[in-house]
């Protein structure tokens, strides 16, 4: 049965707003290869991340193409590098090393007009999934016209192209604030491992 009793220190700390003593404080051991979201190795980079999009940016990156029917209803070959192989080249978890509070993380590409879109880092890891999402600088084997480029977004398995995202400049890499939650009115309960 439960002690219904608390110890003064903790009482203190709990009136008080102070730390609890260092007792009071540990979580339980979890159980064998389980391991609590906040026990994670937060990643060694500071966040936010910006990555400003130029040619040098995507110098040496593995190439890759995209055969796709464009907007218009037409052909075309797009070929550029994968979004994740920038973002893991400066430095953001991925594979093994993308879990715990860093699942949280995001990146949102932004174009020079404004315009940005939105997506979780495991939609950018070839460890959680073989979708392919390309930011481009060429098309049918030129590079961009001024219209979509200089860096396009290209998410082949995608049926609306709404993140097809052109013009794209820069990329800001951040953590979701902890304590943010689910909307006024959501259902409750535990909404992972489900």
């Amino acid at each position: 049965m439960p002690s219904r009793w608390i110890s003064i220190p903790v009482l203190l700390a709990l009136t008080l707003g102070g730390p609890l003593p260092r007792a009071a404080a540990q979580s339980p051991t979890p159980a064998p290869g389980r391991e609590p979201a906040s026990a994670a190795t937060p990643s060694p980079i500071a966040w936010p991340l910006k990555i400003v999009l130029t040619p040098s940016a995507l110098a040496g990156l593995p190439r890759r193409e995209a055969a796709v029917t464009d907007m218009h209803g037409g052909p075309a070959t797009y070929s550029g590098v994968e979004l994740g192989a920038l973002l893991g080249r400066a430095g953001v978890p991925q594979g093994e090393a993308l879990r715990g509070r860093d699942l949280a993380a995001y990146a949102v590409v932004i174009a020079s007009d404004g315009y940005r879109v939105v997506f979780a880092l495991p939609e950018l890891d070839p460890a959680f999934t073989d979708r392919l999402v390309l930011l481009a600088d060429q098309r049918n084997g030129q590079p961009l016209p001024p219209s979509l480029g200089p860096f396009r977004v290209v998410i082949p398995a995608e049926k609306r192209q709404a993140r097809w995202i052109r013009n794209a400049v820069e990329i800001d890499v951040d953590l979701v604030p902890a304590g943010a939650g689910p909307p006024p009115g959501a259902a409750n309960g535990p909404t992972h491992g489900t």
